[in-house]
């Protein structure tokens, strides 16, 4: 008599992607982090993109069925992506850098908003900004929107980054991979894409933090701002006919400088750096109009890069390590899923 054939195992419903490049400091605490949630109906798959370092060993010393970790020779980071997704068995697709942490929440929170809105593609979460040692640095965007956020998605990138969403691996069949052309904005020209053909959910729950770190800093400024900007005119080509979006095109400008700016103050560590910053920050300053709504921001980054052109640079980094130890201090008790 013919043994019977064991039953075939029901994939997970959520594949869970790290893509990582030499990421042996945080990689465990990113895994870690995964592992943790409260919602364990995931497999997790580790995107190893030609490491130097002990990325791949870390990551497959792992003890738990649900990890794999695949390695290919370095592609960057939207090729890695993609890998994930052609390797992903879940409907449901979510990333993670491997940097990044995740409260316990977040997948369960997720799986839930698009059970809940079944036409939606997306959904994302909010998130904070930590830093290399895990302290509380600023809060994101924190802008809840659902339902057709094209046009605001186009004004500003408000997912802040690529840990955010989940998104319906079907809805990749439509709107296609990652564009691994771009060295920068490949996710912002994702969400795009997706934005422009499906609804978008969203979980008003701080369940990213994302670590900004001295080492992040962009290589070339000047080639972020061809590639995030090439994204935008690419975004602004769906809209031909719409009557605002010279208004739209004028308000994405200004924000790619504001974010060029402060990001180059929270990593930068020359005056050189301080210099396109200043850069970056007049072409904000001369590009919006409501400028001076934001007073006391503009008057802390203006100062910010003063320092930064004027002063040493080791003083200058040592007061920018005093002011986020300050305010870690000072928002510790309010962020009690900060490690």
């Amino acid at each position: 008599m013919t043994k019977p054939e064991p039953p075939a195992s029901t994939p997970p419903l959520v594949t869970v992607v790290i893509p990582a490049y030499n990421e042996a400091e945080t990689i465990a605490d990113a895994i870690n982090s995964v592992l943790l949630q409260s919602f364990s109906d995931f497999e997790l798959l580790v995107i190893d993109d030609g490491s130097s370092d002990a990325t791949s060993d870390i990551s497959t010393a792992v003890a738990d069925d649900r990890v794999q970790v695949i390695s290919f020779k370095n592609k960057g980071l939207a090729a890695s992506r993609n890998r994930g997704i052609r390797r992903a068995t879940g409907e449901l697709i979510a990333f993670l850098d491997a940097d990044d942490l995740w409260t316990p929440d977040k997948l369960r929170s997720q799986v839930d908003a698009l059970q809940r809105y079944p036409d939606a593609a997306l959904v994302y979460s909010w998130t904070d900004c930590i830093d290399e040692e895990s302290r509380f640095l600023r809060h994101g965007s924190h802008v809840q929107a659902e339902g057709q956020v094209y046009k605001l998605l186009l004004t500003r990138n408000f997912m802040d980054n690529g840990s955010s969403p989940m998104i319906r691996k079907s809805a990749f069949d439509e709107t296609g991979l990652f564009d691994e052309n771009y060295r920068a904005g490949e996710d912002w020209d994702m969400w795009l894409r997706l934005a422009h053909r499906y609804p978008f959910a969203c979980v008003p729950s701080v369940q990213v933090l994302y670590r900004i770190r001295v080492k992040s800093l962009m290589s070339d400024v000047s080639q972020q701002f061809e590639c995030v900007t090439a994204v935008l005119h690419k975004g602004l080509d769906r809209l031909p006919d719409s009557p605002d979006r010279e208004k739209i095109k004028r308000t994405a400008t200004a924000n790619i400088y504001k974010y060029l700016s402060v990001r180059l103050i929270e990593t930068g560590n020359s005056r050189q750096h301080g210099i396109q910053a200043a850069h970056y920050w007049w072409s904000f300053a001369t590009t919006t109009p409501s400028l001076f709504h934001q007073f006391s921001k503009v008057l802390l980054i203006t100062s910010a890069i003063f320092v930064m052109v004027v002063l040493p640079p080791t003083l200058f980094t040592r007061l920018r390590e005093r002011a986020v130890a300050f305010n870690h201090k000072r928002s510790h008790a309010m962020m009690p899923y900060i490690p």
